[in-house]
């Protein structure tokens, strides 16, 4: 496969999955549960078997759905065996906030590099103490955003900021995520 190929198929991968979970739409079947899965435990729920898979880490798919839960929409993803444990719990719904406060849409300041955390070939986060992680970028890229006129990505390349405290930058929180410990570690 040319790189142009792979970037191509990279792209549509990373797109179809953001659709998905992006989409909650009310034609969506979402799934009411009375409380958030535990990371890494077997769903202890009926869930529908949906088909649909989401992207839950450079080159992973895993069976995923969509979920209600407490009034905020939310992709619950699992490996599927026998247990079905979860691997991701994905948001970007704007009644979503953080013990901390945070919700999407908000800005957090960067001031060195170690504190944006790489995935490469998926997501960019910020580094924080909360167990809800910040998704500030993707493919390499913060405060991302999808041209339609150009049909291009576009955005800051990781390559190209250089935080520091006397020049801080500011990302934008895009959606929050779970994922299993050290599924997206190291990083780059």
């Amino acid at each position: 496969m040319t790189n142009r190929g792979m970037t191509l198929f990279v792209l549509t991968c990373a797109f179809a999955t953001m659709s998905l979970r992006v989409s909650a739409s009310p034609s969506s079947k979402l799934v009411q549960l009375s409380t958030e899965p535990k990371i890494g435990k077997p769903l202890s729920m009926p869930h529908p078997r949906s088909g649909m898979l989401c992207m839950t880490n450079s080159a992973q798919f895993d069976d995923c759905f969509a979920a209600l839960i407490s009034e905020v929409k939310y992709v619950v993803s699992y490996r599927k065996t026998k247990h079905d444990a979860v691997t991701r719990i994905y948001t970007n719904d704007a009644k979503f906030n953080t013990p901390r406060g945070l919700h999407v849409g908000d800005t957090l300041t960067i001031r060195k590099r170690s504190d944006l955390l790489i995935a490469p070939y998926f997501e960019v986060y910020a580094a924080t103490d909360e167990s809800w992680i910040p998704i500030v970028g993707f493919l390499d890229t913060v405060n991302w955003d999808y041209d339609d006129k150009s049909h291009k990505l576009i955005g800051k390349s990781i390559d190209d900021i250089h935080p520091s405290p006397d020049n801080p930058i500011q990302v934008k929180i895009s959606g929050f995520v779970k994922t299993e410990p050290g599924r997206q570690f190291p990083l780059r």
